[in-house]
């Protein structure tokens, strides 16, 4: 068999692109996470777990900063890759929050094979400024990513369940210290600024943040960790546009 071989890839990427290509590998391992293949549909979420950065800021800052045997809260769970990267630290709880309910059997399966031990739960629903049920719009070409919009008229939006986060942790029982792990496409606006009791026992967050418009007004990813600062944070590090803020106002 001839393999046609990008000359810019490294030589040692290109031998382990061919090695896949013979053995047929079932999986990889990608910031300390083994990502079984099978789970993985989305092409450009190949090619970046291929190249080993998928979501790299964001894995960096979590083992970084966030607090072994704590209480985490993810928000935007995916392919449950970083509540993984999460699992790893061992908190002594996990709440996993996806709105796609595909995605949420695809983060159940990946936090089963690396982190069996690990008291975790995947919630299926969207995180918003109101609990009941939103319009959501998956991104065109995947199914990874997608964003809360105001209606149903997109041929690609659906109808999920939603809840403030404080509603989900007042029905989680989370009423001890915690760390927020966040990266719900530009609906974070929405919980600074009308949930923002939702983060007084918040001790820390990993944040991606995302140009987004919000009743009417623009925010770009500067004004957002200004945002959060305005509730009692403080940017300690940034990475691109992921961000670790900890708390400074109690």
């Amino acid at each position: 068999m001839l393999f046609r071989l990008n000359p810019y890839l490294s030589i040692k990427r290109r031998i382990n692109r061919v090695l896949r290509i013979i053995l047929r590998k079932k999986e990889v391992k990608v910031h300390g996470v083994t990502v079984p293949l099978d789970l993985v549909t989305d092409r450009l979420a190949l090619k970046l777990i291929d190249r080993r950065t998928y979501e790299g800021e964001e894995a960096a800052l979590v083992n970084h900063y966030v607090a072994r045997g704590s209480t985490v809260i993810e928000l935007g769970a995916s392919l449950g890759i970083i509540s993984s990267v999460i699992g790893q630290l061992a908190p002594v709880r996990l709440l996993c929050v996806e709105a796609l309910p595909e995605l949420v059997a695809v983060a159940q399966r990946m936090l089963a094979r690396n982190c069996p031990a690990v008291r975790y739960k995947v919630i299926q629903c969207a995180i918003a400024p109101t609990d009941g049920t939103i319009p959501f719009e998956c991104a065109q070409g995947g199914s990874l990513t997608g964003k809360v919009v105001n209606s149903l008229a997109n041929k690609r939006a659906i109808e999920l369940p939603a809840r403030r986060l404080s509603t989900l942790l007042a029905q989680e029982g989370v009423d001890d210290p915690f760390y927020l792990v966040c990266d719900i496409e530009g609906m974070e606006v929405a919980l600074f600024l009308d949930d923002a009791v939702a983060f007084a026992r918040c001790a820390g967050l990993v944040l991606e943040s995302h140009s987004t418009e919000y009743q009417g007004r623009k925010f770009s990813p500067d004004e957002i960790f200004r945002l959060c600062e305005s509730l009692g944070f403080e940017l300690v590090e940034r990475r691109k546009n992921v961000g670790y803020l900890k708390r400074i106002v109690i």
